[in-house]
């Protein structure tokens, strides 16, 4: 896998450097391009690489489209065998031949139409009134319903509008990176306390019931929260169903009354329910905050397991 990147940032970084100012396809057909060199390597850079494109593609009278699927990846597979490759002097109208013998076959037909409805659906603006029909086209490129089910949540949750689907998914990717990277269920060496209001987004965009745990450091050391959460009777369910929300008593405490009221949660009654367990409470709540289970018995795996199961 090594060897294949370095062979593709070679080529990347030095693929279009030797007919930066031609002007005859004849004449430029008929020569070996710039990264199919080997003594040129060392000399190449993206510039180069880029206007090399630009005239195979010029000269090729390709679209948009096809110019997306001769790159990089297309001459490694058929002009590379085992990094090496296939014959020397290779050139521009040898690579123009075998993507043309490519565009008779179903496999270059499935992959043109993709990058087509692709484009045209990154750039479409996003109108609610037009969500079945762009539905369609996400299943068209090969996108399954629940992932375009989750773009249509994020975009009714944040009420967005006047951005097109590119955009859209930008803002999407960056927020699934933060609920992903945030599924570690508790910090052990810092307290951990996340907006709310995200809170209440991750639960109703990923459809996953919230969890509450708050906890006596006094009384609970990181070591034994560590040691039964990290316990795999429960691990997976707890990270696979719930939006997690963590914090000790002590910022339990710090933070403004408020700030629980917006979402009607009853910051004094954790507390209450904390003093008279074993250092430890669990709530279970749905993406409203409507308070569906508590627990705050036994630190017990089975009873905890049956908790979360129901």
């Amino acid at each position: 896998m090594k060897k294949i990147l370095f062979l593709f940032l070679n080529l990347l970084v030095s693929s279009l450097s030797s007919q930066t100012n031609f002007t005859n396809c004849d004449e430029f057909l008929k020569t070996v391009p710039f990264f199919f060199k080997p003594d040129n390597k060392k000399n190449i850079t993206n510039e180069l690489l880029n206007k090399e494109f630009e005239n195979l593609i010029k000269c090729g009278k390709l679209d948009s489209s096809d110019s997306e699927i001769l790159n990089i990846n297309f001459l490694f597979k058929n002009f590379y065998k085992n990094d090496k490759l296939i014959k020397p002097n290779i050139t521009n109208q040898e690579i123009l031949n075998k993507f043309f013998e490519y565009r008779q076959t179903e496999e270059y037909k499935a992959e043109y139409n993709k990058l087509k409805y692709t484009n045209y659906i990154n750039n479409k603006i996003v109108l609610k009134q037009n969500r079945k029909s762009d539905s369609l086209v996400f299943l068209k490129i090969g996108q399954l319903p629940p992932d375009i089910n989750l773009r249509f949540k994020y975009i009714e949750i944040n009420n967005l509008s006047g951005m097109n689907y590119l955009e859209v998914d930008d803002e999407l990717n960056r927020f699934v990176s933060d609920y992903f990277a945030s599924r570690i269920p508790i910090n052990y060496d810092t307290p951990q306390c996340q907006n709310l209001s995200e809170t209440k987004k991750q639960s109703v965009i990923f459809s996953k019931n919230i969890l509450f745990f708050v906890y006596d450091p006094e009384i609970l050391n990181k070591d034994s929260i560590k040691n039964f959460f990290e316990n795999e009777n429960f691990k997976t369910t707890l990270m696979d169903n719930y939006i997690y929300y963590s914090l000790n008593s002590n910022v339990l405490k710090s933070i403004d009354d408020s700030e629980f009221q917006k979402f009607n949660l009853e910051k004094n009654q954790w507390l209450l329910n904390l003093n008279k367990s074993r250092g430890f409470y669990f709530l279970k709540c749905d993406d409203t905050f409507k308070k569906l289970k508590e627990y705050n018995l036994n630190f017990d795996f089975i009873e905890f397991k049956t908790f979360l199961d129901n």
